[in-house]
């Protein structure tokens, strides 16, 4: 239906001291045929400064759900921040130069060969090579990206058919011709700015005025992308229409409250649908792709967000929702192989090296589904000898840990020497065995590991606490058949108890009433799982796995490989042992990193992978359904027949509990998914054999001659930290640092450099003045996203021109090398947003240090940070591999960045006090306070 656009009217109610009020106008309504879902559309009318959204803070009240404003093209530039404009105005033309050059060798090489005449056409340009059609596709595309807008049809140049090459009579391969005549000209400018490339035949390339003769000759259009921007704006109306979308569940009046990004001003507002005129199915779409756009925001720079990509996808095949987010992302992840980025924390900490041996990452599935099935016995494995370390003993006995002789050679050991010491470290997030685990698997391990797995056993916090208090344990060892401990694997704990018979009350409120040496008492828990527990010796030992425990006891009676008592273990124990001062102590063996690596263990993580996607699947599609407004339960013929789920997968062995949650008949739930071992492989499938053979030709160069065992070795130290030491056959030898380049002020500034007075008192304090062109190429560099709205960045115009930068005096957060701050060197990276950073910068990753930016202006930036905003525009999640958060400390104006940097985890704090920005690193300082400031000798620069 065509929509009347003239005669909106709108109702500005007066509150006084609150501002006004609006009400939405023109409202439609369409009930989806196959979702049954009830849209609303209608129109707003708000004053054209600044950028208008729903205030999330208000709730909405009345039957509305899920309300979206879409704010015209017009409202985008008036929040954007004149320095990034007018960076993005002065760079933007230069896109238009990058294929001129290839252009001209390639016409060059066939003036040669045709005595100086050049290609008259592109065909002649890319001569019929294969390997050049990427040249004939340069020609056509519109070099400039996002920021100017579709690609205008045609070519992009145009070749002036006349020119000649001009050679020298003697012209050697690489000379240039002698004449300087236009060849190819641009033909869709990125401004109207009456101007364009030209190459000349001298290889020249210029941004010069049009000649409107010359093109008028060769009946050339000149079509530029985008207005200029010189040119005066034009002018702005007082007030601009934003469209509004919602679900409707009650047909009854709403109300909702609106901010204004840029000015901090509110508006509540009100929608009455009572009276909605009929819409049509482009409401659906419209209100589909304003609500991804607002998930988008969690699923950028690589986010791992599976329940956000299901509803993209669900929101794609309902309405055609344009999700290029999502798309994206599943783009992404096809190409991505977990684990494959390192940095230089991760190589000086062992990281690296772990993710080389360990290679944990998923198969990739081929396309072949077709042919026999494989046994998994005759799978070949990776073909890789283990280290002689028979021979490597050289006839002495090594070292010995007794305690690793319950443990079987093929598994994985973490040694707990002092378990009194786990009380402080549990709950705090850091355990370190979520972080062994985070080093072999590159993922962030925040999943609960703790009570998840005390409650497979039976057991829970207090306990335990009861346990380590109680003293009857010396030593405890967790054993593991593999690292999959984010979705789930079998645990052994194995302690000892010099006064086993003493434990016998803790036991029993663990359910163990009747424990016998040797033999092994099955408890069945509250879940319906079972948990196993034996006595031998002085070892008592529970497993979530009764073959697990079995293999523990054959262990320690010597009827299976132990650990303990093998070669390898003492050989590795002669170069990294656990002391007096060791906490933990991890091992893995060559055996448990040939099996960790073998097809079984291998096509099971590839099994329980694609169970789990159906499993997200599935809970995705009832959270979706529930979220629309749906009061009935969600079954899985419903949401197939609602196009929640996609007909093309199958979703046979799966259901919903009453909770909604997904449950597999094979695999349990997506909290408490069943562990790979459990599920024996003993047949493949053609495609799952053809996929592993892929995987070992892929992967067997990371192994070189041998598997390389890893032993990892937490440690007290004298002033109460803690070092974690690993040692690994053979060691890398790696370097990621370059030199950092300075880049200050001149001092020729208007206004004189006033230096706060920090308290504490810092130990160096460096106050500098940037000038306006280096503030633009910061913030040009650091905020290059490119076809990001800059909506919110009007505040970045507040900072400066001053900067100080203060150094506590403090031991080092972390050292590298010497841990002098300006001693570190190394390239940190290619692009000129980390190049120009000033060394003093890098002590942000080395001790305290706090970042004083003065503020022209400090409300803009406050309600930048209270929206956010900064998050959203950090271009180096991705790039680095890193996860971004951002929250407000309270009601104080002072938030938290959590971000990675290189590899490491670290945190900073923003806070604005008078008219300063403070930046410190946290949390390992005392929070810095300007006490006043005072007149600089020099205009630019003071240390």
């Amino acid at each position: 239906m065509i929509r009347t656009w003239q005669g909106v009217v709108l109702a500005l109610v007066v509150f006084g001291a609150n501002g006004f009020g609006v009400t939405v106008t023109e409202t439609e309504g369409f009930t989806h045929p196959d979702t049954e879902v009830t849209f609303v559309s209608g129109r707003l009318l708000l004053p054209s400064k600044g950028l208008w959204q729903l205030d999330a803070a208000v709730p909405v009240k009345g039957g509305l759900r899920q309300l979206v404003l879409k704010a015209p093209a017009s409202a985008i530039p008036q929040g954007q921040s004149q320095r990034l404009k007018l960076e993005n105005q002065r760079r933007l033309p230069n896109r238009g130069r990058s294929s001129l050059y290839q252009f001209h060798r390639r016409a060059l090489d066939f003036a040669l060969k045709n005595k100086g005449v050049p290609p008259r056409t592109v065909a002649e340009l890319v001569a019929g090579e294969k390997k050049n059609k990427w040249i004939e596709q340069r020609f056509s595309r519109n070099p400039y990206g996002k920021e100017a807008g579709e690609t205008k049809p045609g070519p992009h140049y145009a070749i002036l058919p006349e020119t000649m090459f001009v050679l020298a009579d003697s012209q050697k391969r690489g000379a240039l011709p002698t004449n300087h005549d236009p060849y190819i000209v641009e033909l869709h400018p990125v401004f109207d700015d009456g101007k364009h490339w030209v190459l000349y035949t001298d290889r020249k390339m210029v941004r010069i005025d049009i000649d409107r003769a010359l093109m008028a000759k060769h009946g050339l259009k000149i079509d530029p992308y985008l207005p200029d921007p010189n040119a005066p704006p034009p002018p702005v109306s007082k007030e601009l229409e934003y469209a509004v979308y919602a679900i409707d569940v009650a047909a009854a009046p709403c109300t909702f409250a609106l901010v204004n990004l840029a000015t901090g001003e509110k508006a509540p507002g009100s929608w009455n649908t009572a009276k909605a005129q009929q819409g049509d199915e482009a409401m659906a779409t419209e209100w589909a792709t304003l609500r991804m756009r607002r998930w988008a925001r969690y699923m950028v720079n690589g986010g791992d967000a599976p329940i956000l990509r299901h509803w993209g996808r669900i929101l794609m095949a309902q309405y055609g929702a344009k999700a290029p987010v999502v798309e994206d992302q599943n783009r992404r992840r096809g190409r991505r192989r977990q684990g494959a980025q390192t940095s230089a924390f991760g190589v000086l900490g062992g990281r690296a090296a772990m993710q080389e041996t360990l290679q944990m990452q998923l198969l990739n599935m081929t396309r072949k589904t077709e042919g026999p099935g494989v046994p998994v016995a005759d799978i070949a494995g990776v073909e890789v000898k283990s280290h002689p370390f028979k021979e490597m003993l050289g006839g002495k006995p090594g070292g010995r840990l007794p305690l690793a002789d319950a443990v079987p050679l093929d598994r994985f050991a973490l040694f707990i020497r002092r378990p009194g010491s786990l009380l402080p470290m549990l709950g705090q997030g850091g355990k370190f065995m979520a972080r062994v685990g985070t080093s072999a698997t590159g993922r962030s391990l925040r999943y609960d590991l703790e009570g998840r797995y005390l409650r497979r056993l039976g057991l829970d916090r207090a306990w335990l606490e009861q346990l380590l208090k109680s003293g009857f344990v010396t030593e405890m060892v967790l054993v593991l058949p593999d690292l999959f401990v984010v979705d789930g694997t079998e645990v052994t704990a194995i302690s000892r108890s010099p006064q086993a018979a003493l434990l016998k009350p803790l036991l029993a409120m663990a359910g163990v009433k009747d424990l016998s040496p040797g033999k092994v008492a099955a408890v069945r828990l509250p879940g319906g799982n079972m948990c196993y527990w034996s006595l031998m010796d002085d070892l008592v030992i529970v497993s979530t796995n009764r073959e697990e425990i079995d293999r523990a006891l054959g262990a320690k009676a010597g009827r299976t490989p132990s650990l303990g008592k093998s070669d390898e273990f003492r050989y590795m124990l002669t170069k990294l042992a656990p002391t007096s001062r060791t906490r933990m102590f991890a091992y893995f063996s060559d055996p448990f990193i040939r099996r960790l690596v073998g097809p079984e263990v291998k096509i099971g993580q590839l099994r329980r992978v694609k169970e789990r996607a159906r499993l997200e699947g599935l809970t995705a599609a009832a959270l979706l359904f529930r979220a629309d407004g749906h009061e009935v339960s969600p079954t899985i013929d419903l949401l197939l027949d609602s196009k929640y789920l996609p007909d093309y997968a199958a979703w046979d062995g799966l259901s919903l509990d009453d909770d909604m949650r997904a449950v597999s008949e094979t695999h349990g739930r997506l909290g408490e998914l069943a562990s790979v071992s459990s599920h024996p492989i003993l047949l493949a499938t053609a495609g799952e054999a053809e996929a592993y053979k892929q995987y070992v030709q892929a992967y067997t160069r990371f192994w070189r001659r041998f598997f390389d065992p890893i032993a990892v070795r937490l440690d007290d130290t004298e002033d109460g930290g803690l070092t974690v030491e690993t040692f690994i056959l053979p060691l890398l030898d790696n370097s990621m640092y370059n030199n950092v380049r300075q880049v200050i002020g001149s001092g020729k500034e208007k206004g004189g450099l006033k230096v706060p007075q920090l308290r504490p008192e810092p130990v160096l304090l460096a106050s500098l003045n940037l000038t306006e062109k280096v503030w633009r190429d910061v913030l040009g560099d650091m905020f290059r996203r490119r076809g990001t709205p800059l909506a919110f960045s009007a505040a970045l115009d507040q900072l400066g021109p001053a900067v100080h930068v203060a150094l506590h005096d403090s031991d080092p957060i972390i050292a590298f090398g010497s841990g002098d701050m300006l001693g570190l060197g190394g390239q940190v990276g290619g692009r000129r947003s980390e190049m120009i950073a000033i060394p003093l910068f890098i002590s942000l990753l080395t001790r305290p240090l706090t970042i004083a930016v003065e503020l022209a202006d400090p409300k803009p930036v406050r309600t930048f940070l209270e929206m956010g905003a900064l998050k959203s525009m950090i271009p180096w999640q991705r790039e680095m591999g890193s996860e971004v958060s951002w929250y407000q400390m309270g009601d104080k104006d002072a938030w938290v960045l959590g971000m990675g940097v290189f590899g490491i985890g670290i945190r900073f704090r923003f806070q604005i006090q008078d008219n300063y920005l403070l930046i410190s690193n946290l949390p390992w300082m005392e929070r810095s306070q300007v006490a006043g400031t005072e007149p600089a000798a020099l205009r630019a620069l003071e240390v």
